[in-house]
């Protein structure tokens, strides 16, 4: 494909015909961040960003966490056996990736 811009209208000529657009290319989807893993003492750590969160559930937790044979995390499960706050299970449905 050629593209020629000509007074902020670019003309696409693919094989034997010509096309016209006004519109910009869609930007290209965000990059997915990775997460930092560390591990303290007993503590796992699984962060995506530093920014402060707006939802903290915690509460006592039985937890099952799945590597491949490198090392690297492929799946966590957390069953919480009790909440610390009584919001924890509502503000907890509303969890996602």
């Amino acid at each position: 494909m050629h593209v020629v811009s000509n007074l902020g209208v670019n003309i696409y000529k693919t094989r034997d015909f010509y096309s016209t657009s006004n519109y910009e290319p869609a930007a290209a989807p965000r990059a997915v961040l990775q997460p930092e893993v560390k591990v303290v003492d007993n503590t796992l750590i699984i962060r995506r960003w530093e920014e402060p969160p707006a939802a903290t559930v915690a509460g006592l937790a039985e937890v099952v966490v799945y590597l491949d044979g490198d090392g690297r995390i492929y799946n966590v499960e957390i069953e919480f056996l009790k909440f610390y706050s009584e919001k924890g299970r509502e503000t907890l449905q509303r969890a996602r990736w």
